[in-house]
C-alpha cells in the first residue's frame, strides 16, 4: 500500500476536515471479477488496493469527517452520506443534515453516519473538501461521538 497521499500535506488537514475518502470495493463486485479471472489467469489482492468492504460496509469513495490526530498513519473518519427516510429515527447515532447547513454547501440532504465510524490508512484520504467545519459542527460529532461510547 501506498504511503500518504502525495497530493495532500499534513497542514491540509485539520480534525474535523471533510475529506474524500476511499473505503474499497464491495464483495459482490469482487467475486465477478474474480470469477472471471479465475477462468483466466491467477486473481491478485492488488485489484482491491483499498481492501474488500462485506454487504453494508461503506465502500467506494465517500465523504467524511476527519476524527483522530492527523500525524497518526491511521485515523478514524465518520463517513457522510445521502440522507434515507429513517435516519431521523436514529439520531442518537446520526446527524441529519440540510444542505446547506454549517456551511457546508452539501449537493443534497445528508447523514453522518456516526456509527460507521471507521479507523483507515491516511492513504485512503483522495481529496480535502474543506479544511475547516462550522466548530459547532465539530463539537456536535465529537459530543455523539464520546456518548456513543460513554466517553467522559
Amino acid at each position: 500500500m501506498k504511503m500518504f497521499n502525495k497530493k495532500i500535506k499534513l497542514y491540509d488537514i485539520e480534525i474535523g476536515s471533510l475529506v474524500w475518502v476511499e473505503f474499497g470495493e464491495t464483495k459482490h463486485i469482487f467475486l465477478k471479477k474474480m470469477q472471471k479471472q479465475l477462468k483466466e489467469e491467477c486473481f491478485s489482492l492488488d485489484d482491491c488496493p483499498h481492501g474488500l468492504n462485506l454487504l453494508h460496509e461503506f465502500s467506494y469513495l465517500h465523504m467524511a469527517f476527519l476524527l483522530t490526530n492527523k500525524v497518526n498513519k491511521i485515523v478514524a473518519v465518520v463517513p457522510i452520506t445521502e440522507y434515507k427516510d429513517r435516519d431521523d429515527d436514529y439520531l442518537n447515532v446520526n446527524i441529519v443534515l440540510e444542505k446547506n447547513d454549517f456551511g457546508l454547501n452539501l449537493i443534497k440532504k445528508s447523514t453522518i453516519k456516526l456509527d460507521q465510524l471507521r479507523f483507515v490508512d491516511k492513504s485512503r484520504i483522495i481529496k480535502v473538501q474543506k479544511k475547516y467545519i462550522n466548530k459547532t459542527l465539530k463539537h456536535l460529532i465529537l459530543k455523539k461521538v464520546q456518548d456513543m461510547f460513554h466517553f467522559s
